[in-house]
């Protein structure tokens, strides 16, 4: 449970995830690889120094950056949306809670010529949001066993949907 000055602390953590994604999608048109660097800056900052950080103090002295593989433009994609509304509700277990949400589009890419989606959902939870989560062949190996997300607008974790609604930076 959340409380007390903690509680303050968390609210702060999830204001800085906002603005370091709102300072990506106002710089990344104009310099892509300048507006990860300065992610990766800014997240490693706020996971050395923050007091909701997971590092404990002693790995918070050793810590140097998270390790990524080099930047490579051809990773960006701008996804076409398709919405699709969907009755069928899904849940997933988080932690000891439900977390309920439903399919409201696809976002479809081309990487070298072939063609992807990614379906996007609706949090129905307080607050709600949108969220796109994926999962690979690392799941549980190298990474997180339950995948990872590539947008996450309860968190402010997004790099933006185009002002027409027609498409989304992934």
């Amino acid at each position: 449970m959340v409380s007390g000055s903690y509680a303050a602390a968390l609210v702060e953590w999830r204001e800085i995830i906002g603005q370091i994604y709102r300072e990506i999608r106002a710089t990344h048109e104009a310099d892509p690889r300048r507006a990860w660097e300065r992610f990766r800056e800014r997240r490693d900052s706020l996971y050395k120094h923050h007091t909701c950080s997971a590092l404990t103090e002693a790995e918070k002295l050793q810590f140097d950056g998270f390790p990524n593989y080099a930047y490579d433009p051809v990773f960006c994609f701008i996804g076409e949306i398709e919405y699709a509304a969907s009755e069928n509700v899904y849940t997933s277990r988080i932690s000891e809670a439900e977390l309920p949400y439903r399919k409201i589009a696809v976002a479809k890419f081309c990487y070298f010529g072939k063609e992807y989606a990614l379906d996007v959902y609706w949090l129905d939870i307080y607050g709600g949001g949108i969220w796109i989560p994926v999962g690979d062949e690392t799941n549980g190996e190298t990474t997180y066993p339950g995948g990872r997300y590539l947008f996450d607008t309860c968190k402010g974790a997004n790099l933006g949907i185009g002002e027409d609604g027609g498409n989304i930076l992934l």
